[in-house]
């Protein structure tokens, strides 16, 4: 027994085979494309975090800085400090102080 495959048959076979490969064409081609989105966000993602490691240390630093100059602030303020340099300028106390009443508010007067 011979079977004889008609032309439509062929010609069938050959579309489908065609329209196979250009469905396996599209499913690579999207997962090449989904791998470079995917690498191209990772890669955003990796930058993000070192600049926002480097703004956390950048942001460390200036707290330590405030914390310092506060420090120095409430050393250049307090009372022994500001009594050492009042003696400096040869600045003496006030020993008698009178208040008077104006219009505009209240003055001292030192005797």
């Amino acid at each position: 027994m011979n079977y004889r495959v008609s032309k439509n048959f062929q010609e069938e076979r050959s579309v489908n085979q065609k329209g196979n490969c250009v469905m396996c064409l599209i499913v690579f081609s999207g997962l090449i494309f989904i791998s470079v989105l995917y690498l191209v966000q990772t890669n955003a993602l990796i930058a993000k975090s070192f600049e926002l490691r480097s703004v956390q240390k950048s942001l460390e630093e200036q707290k330590e800085a405030n914390q310092r100059i506060s420090v120095s602030l409430t050393q250049i303020q307090s009372l022994s400090n500001l009594e050492a340099m009042a003696n400096d300028f040869n600045l003496v106390p006030i020993e008698k102080v009178q208040y008077l009443k104006g219009s505009s508010g209240f003055f001292a007067v030192s005797r």
